[in-house]
């Protein structure tokens, strides 16, 4: 299919107040009357804009009650981008079977805003305010091709998000151009400068590709510009480990990020957005968790670690190549992994992972396969922290996890639930495999000490699990807080028997049965 670019120009339109008031502030010298006349033929942007001038992300304490006091608090420049994003956002927000793709859109393009606008603040912040326009503008070419192509481009958007790739490689197989290449074509005929005309349509390159752009002028907005785009599609779930490798490689050559660098700026950008969901009428909820965006990540990873071995026989230079990516990549997510997913004091995952690898295994069950979840807690506890005090009660936290996870698997997830609870999620075992786990782990536990300095303490745990056959397996977040607490049951059963037990159920769910649910005794 080829695109007719002549058909997109002034698709969407930028509305007539947002456009004069880019046109006013291009004079340095035009006055705050000549702007405050533009934007009151608007009620809306007006009602808006004393709206965010007041607003705790603005606000200085007294209260602005007129548009000269906006205008002069938050500076021409901060009320033309403010306006361009109301005007936009409300394209944006206009309901029908797009609503979904339109809100994603924006969404991104306030998340490419706000991303230039903190790099602009590294680098140089009287660039800030055309940085947020210029992030904010750069996926007005999806906004086009959704309006004017929408059968033929909502299919492409679904392809890139389900092959886990860059849109714009599948937009030139199906389209034969990109998005960037329209967006700067839009702002040309809308007679935006060249120079952001020129970063907008460069905005979506490789590393390698931005990098021999190195002697050009616009240079630190275009890397600006590619920064964003990474960081969007990263925080957005899009090709996460490609995303995160081309980001990670942007900040480094660009700015000298190290990985404690990225993480401050990528909490940064999503502390960012929750203070402005409001004012840019953005849905945060559609972002992925960090533990989402990993779990993806590690999976493109497992794909590619077996791309490369399929190709191994015909091509084994290719297949060194790939294996030497996939490590790297690997490392870079395991980097982040320990950041965002494990547990500070006991170094296991934490409650947030546990659940998102939970689902992952429930909705990826096939009909033979099994899932099962053990709940473990530390007996009589309390009483370990009021006699000892809290230090010794972190190191039996500790010893329990160092436990828990030198008694598993390799691909069993041990992770911290809370307070003096583990979790363990283990994957497709049989009964007597699941039972025999259970009853290692206590016995280990048993038998060794936690040590604390001169002290040395003997503490036991109580063990519920359930083990659960999928069949027709129901992915839904009250589904597995089901499972959980089955297991939660039959742990508080071995407690109220007196501790230092395991108790292990079944859990069944198949269209053609009722759900079964039965008790063992515990073996050993």
């Amino acid at each position: 299919m080829v695109v007719d670019k002549r058909a997109l120009i002034g698709i969407p339109t930028i509305p007539a107040v947002a456009m004069r008031l880019l046109n006013a502030i291009s004079d340095p010298n035009v006055p705050i009357p000549k702007i405050v006349e533009i934007i009151k033929t608007d009620p809306g942007i007006t009602a808006k804009l004393l709206k965010a001038a007041n607003s705790p992300f603005y606000g200085g304490g007294a209260k602005i009650d007129s548009l000269d006091r906006a205008v002069v608090w938050l500076g021409k420049h901060a009320v033309s981008c403010l306006a361009l994003s109301f005007s936009l956002a409300d394209n944006a927000n206009r309901g029908g079977l797009l609503d979904k793709y339109y809100q994603e859109i924006w969404l991104q393009s306030v998340i490419q805003g706000l991303a230039m606008e903190l790099l602009a603040n590294r680098i140089d912040k009287r660039m800030r305010d055309s940085a947020f326009v210029t992030g904010l503008l750069m996926d007005v070419g999806r906004l086009a091709l959704l309006q004017a192509y929408s059968s033929q481009y909502t299919p492409v958007i679904d392809r890139a998000r389900d092959e886990q790739r860059r849109l714009k490689e599948i937009e030139q197989e199906v389209l034969e151009t990109t998005h960037a290449e329209i967006s700067g074509e839009l702002l040309a005929a809308w007679s935006l400068p060249e120079t952001m005309v020129e970063v907008v349509r460069l905005h979506d390159l490789s590393p390698c590709e931005l990098f021999e752009m190195a002697q050009r002028p616009e240079y630190p907005l275009i890397g600006m510009a590619n920064t964003a785009s990474a960081a969007s599609d990263f925080l957005f779930g899009n090709d996460p480990a490609g995303s995160l490798d081309r980001l990670q490689s942007l900040t480094t050559e660009l700015y000298d990020f190290v990985d404690a660098d990225l993480d401050n700026f990528l909490e940064e950008l999503r502390g960012r957005l929750h203070e402005t969901s409001e004012m840019f009428s953005t849905d945060i909820s559609r972002l992925p968790t960090s533990s989402e965006l990993l779990a993806c990540a590690m999976e493109q990873l497992a794909q590619l670690s077996l791309r490369s071995h399929l190709q191994a026989q015909d091509m084994s230079q290719r297949s060194a190549e790939l294996a030497r990516e996939n490590e790297s990549l690997r490392s870079k997510v395991t980097d982040l992994e320990q950041k965002t997913c494990v547990d500070g004091l006991t170094e296991v995952y934490n409650r947030e992972y546990f659940q998102a690898r939970l689902q992952q295994r429930v909705r990826q069950c096939e009909e033979v396969r099994t899932v099962g979840v053990l709940f473990a807690d530390i007996d009589k506890f309390k009483k370990i922290n009021d006699t000892y005090g809290h230090l010794t009660g972190d190191e039996v936290l500790r010893h329990i996890g160092r436990t828990l996870r030198d008694n598993v698997r390799g691909n069993d997830v041990v992770a911290r639930y809370g307070g003096e609870e583990f979790v363990i999620l283990v994957d497709n075992p049989d009964l007597q495999q699941f039972n025999g786990m259970a009853e290692r782990i206590r016995r280990c536990i048993a038998a060794s000490k936690a040590v604390c300095g001169d002290l040395s303490l003997q503490v036991t745990i109580s063990l519920g699990g359930v083990l659960f056959f999928p069949g027709s397996a129901q992915s839904t977040p009250q589904f597995h807080e089901e499972l959980v607490a089955v297991a939660d049951e039959a742990m508080y059963e071995c407690k109220r028997a007196g501790g230092d037990r395991v108790q292990i159920k079944q859990l069944s769910r198949r269209a053609e049965d009722a759900e079964v649910t039965r008790e063992l005794e515990p073996v050993g």
